[in-house]
């Protein structure tokens, strides 16, 4: 491994983590849900902070270049992976809590945009996505199932829902609210990091299980030639 190649992964790695914090901060910025005494800008804070910097945090935990701590074991990577996953899972159940209170308080009819519809999906998939992570932690729960092939299932899950996430999270940037208080650059500043951010979670998660390919090939030739 060469210099540079740690030096371009360190600088990667930076990027990544300070795009979704500094995203987070400007819409919690922007909702400023302290400064009202409306419930709703609470529903863009927990959100954004479920789903743009817990759940990101918590599957890039796991790669070899954008992890926040990459000289950790792979047992205390999943330790913090579910760890963050629960609060971006709590995070993101406050979240829709506050948007359907807030709809039943203003007589709004609940689940009549793409938005809505789509989160909804996406808050149902974290529920499920969770479930399948407990079978991941406790493997002898589906004794039928090899404990790489869970793994496997519920990365591939993973990406999909990180990308129903992403999807919600840009049609939310055509939300009336987000299209009044956000305009012009900043607007397509925060569709361009919603791209990073999902195109750095496929990276990680395609990556990560070719080179695992890769490597189960290499030892069952190796195997075979023996």
């Amino acid at each position: 491994m060469t210099i540079s190649f740690i030096l371009i992964s360190y600088v990667y790695t930076m990027v990544v983590h300070f795009t979704a914090a500094l995203f987070t901060a400007y819409i919690v910025y922007t909702a400023k849900p302290w400064a009202v005494s409306a419930l709703f800008p609470w529903h863009p804070v927990l959100m954004t902070v479920s789903f743009a910097l817990l759940m990101f945090e918590a599957i890039t935990v796991f790669s070899a270049h954008s992890s926040f701590i990459p000289l950790a074991s792979r047992p205390y990577k999943a330790k913090v992976h579910w760890i963050l996953q629960t609060l971006a899972a709590a995070f993101g159940g406050a979240g829709f809590a506050v948007i359907f209170v807030s709809k039943n308080l203003n007589h709004k009819q609940h689940f009549v945009t793409w938005h809505g519809i789509f989160g909804l999906i996406t808050i149902i998939y974290v529920a499920v996505q969770c479930l399948a992570g407990t079978v991941v932690m406790n493997p002898a729960w589906i004794q039928s199932i090899k404990l790489a092939q869970l793994k496997l299932y519920h990365a591939t899950s993973g990406l999909c829902l990180y990308t129903l996430a992403c999807t919600t999270l840009v049609l939310g940037l055509y939300s009336n609210w987000f299209m009044r208080n956000v305009r012009g650059t900043s607007w397509y500043a925060c569709m361009g990091v919603v791209a990073i951010l999902i195109l750095a979670v496929m990276n990680q998660i395609v990556t990560a299980y070719q080179t695992k390919q890769q490597i189960t090939k290499q030892n069952a030739t190796k195997s075979w030639k023996k």
